[in-house]
């Protein structure tokens, strides 16, 4: 749980997936989960404490870096920082259990993107390797007739501001569904995006029609 001091001060800008840095350089995905005014890690925490043979009585502090990003250091019993891991072990466990826990990851990245429940019109979109190859984002069709009918130049934002033209193509095989596509590319790598991220799109302007991303994964 993160402390609600924290919370009542940042807890509005934090997404719903957090990125830990630890001293080796890893960066760990963290989910974050959110009731009322209660935030707390989720999705990849239990990952994280056991690869860091986190016991009772441990202690971590976080410095929080802005756009849901923390460093974090450990302490043990004796208040003592632990030593870390290798970064050539992180791999080899990351590796052998990528398979399982991308699908068990997605899933709750999904169900918390959800919770974020923005007051604007909005969408799921889920970083698929198909669209990482082709350089696209695939706008769901309910949300492309309602409010992308036609062919057009939309803005990507992100939350510290910064906005990037992109354009909306419909795809050849359906008429009424849309993709994000020249200027996807520059905005993705911007802003840091991987494959099986899961990121929201908010509708915050329609004329011009600017989307902002409010989180990903």
């Amino acid at each position: 749980s993160i402390h609600e001091k924290f919370v009542s001060e940042f807890g509005d800008e934090l997404s719903f997936v957090a990125k830990l840095t630890v001293p080796y350089g890893r960066i760990w995905h963290m989910g974050l989960e959110k009731s009322d005014k209660n935030i707390w890690f989720g999705d990849g925490w239990q990952d994280f404490v056991e690869y860091h043979s986190i016991c009772y009585g441990y202690f971590l502090v976080f410095r929080y870096e802005g756009n849901s990003n923390f460093h974090v250091l450990v302490f043990d019993k004796t208040a003592t920082e632990i030593q870390y891991p290798s970064s050539k072990n992180y791999f080899l466990t990351h590796l052998q259990k990528k398979k399982f826990k991308m699908s068990r990851g997605r899933e709750r990245a999904i169900q918390a993107a959800r919770m974020l429940k923005p007051k604007n019109p909005s969408f799921i979109g889920v970083l698929r390797p198909n669209y990482m190859q082709r350089y696209i984002m695939y706008v769901p069709v309910q949300f492309a007739v309602k409010y992308l009918s036609q062919p057009k130049i939309v803005k990507l934002q992100t939350s510290n501001g910064k906005q990037w033209p992109a354009k909306c193509i419909l795809r050849e095989w359906a008429s009424s569904a849309m993709n994000i596509g020249r200027g996807w590319t520059v905005f993705s790598r911007d802003s840091n995006l991987e494959e099986g991220d899961i990121c929201v799109f908010e509708l915050i302007k329609k004329q011009p029609v600017v989307l902002k991303l409010s989180g990903s994964s």
